[in-house]
């Protein structure tokens, strides 16, 4: 086969004008069959790995989850009646401050400026009497040495998103604490921006409250404080190779658009 044919049998991605001694002639180096390939078999995946949130449907179990400051019966995975199917369920059996920890797959770097979400409901917001209200749904995240709390809003009766930013801005609500048994108060110092990126790229606790009554299994009321969560999400630092496939293909468009102009 002459030159000339081989070089029309190319893809176009793949051709190459070279100018040598007033001829063109095909450039067909390893360099452009490797970048072709990891193209062609890394642009399948990124969509995939781009998106770097960590998420819990809890659609066959717990996934993980444990109890935090909080112990006994009423920590179930319900198959049924979560947004949609599965969730979480759990019952307060402690006087302290009850949570959620997450498992070990959220504790990747979280990403600056990125969300904290889930879905919660509550199963019985009546208060006994002499009780105060109903408390704000509430998180909290360790690392670095730091426990930055936040609250939201209040609990429903039925299945409602809460989404918490994670950055420093007032408007966010990240609150330092000494430890998660405290009460959030909007006159604790607030995290900087060194001490949030701190913490979200050195996460050692994630945590969602199951705790928005006084009532509990040891009040000695009848009420029953049980909370459901369902898709929990975190955004996390997309994974090296997810930003490297990014960059080969910016690299390869740009050299495209500068060879169509030329």
């Amino acid at each position: 086969m002459s030159r000339s044919r081989l070089h029309r049998s190319y893809p176009a991605f793949l051709r190459t004008k070279l100018v040598t001694d007033g001829h063109q002639s095909p450039l067909l180096t390893s360099r452009n069959i490797l970048m072709a390939a990891l193209i062609a078999i890394g642009l399948q995946a990124l969509p995939r790995q781009i998106d770097a949130d960590v998420v819990s449907e809890f659609a066959t179990g717990l996934e993980g989850w444990t109890q935090f400051q909080n112990s006994g019966s009423g920590f179930d995975w319900v198959a049924s009646g979560g947004n949609p199917a599965g969730h979480l369920g759990v019952t307060d059996n402690t006087d302290d401050w009850a949570y959620v920890q997450a498992p070990a797959m959220f504790l990747a770097p979280a990403l600056y400026n990125g969300t904290f979400s889930f879905d919660l409901k509550h199963d019985n917001l009546q208060q006994p009497a002499g009780f105060p209200g109903i408390f704000n749904v509430r998180v909290g995240i360790e690392g670095a040495g730091l426990t930055l709390i936040n609250e939201a809003g209040l609990p429903t009766l039925n299945w409602q998103t809460y989404a918490f930013q994670l950055n420093e801005s007032a408007g966010a609500g990240w609150r330092k604490f000494s430890n998660l048994s405290q009460n959030y108060s909007t006159a604790a110092p607030l995290a900087s921006l060194a001490e949030m990126q701190a913490v979200l790229s050195g996460l050692s606790r994630l945590v969602i409250a199951t705790d928005y009554t006084l009532a509990s299994t040891n009040s000695g009321v009848p009420e029953i404080d049980r909370t459901y969560i369902d898709n929990v999400r975190l955004s996390t630092v997309p994974e090296p190779s997810a930003l490297a496939l990014l960059g080969i293909a910016g690299v390869l468009g740009l050299t495209d658009r500068r060879r169509r102009r030329s």
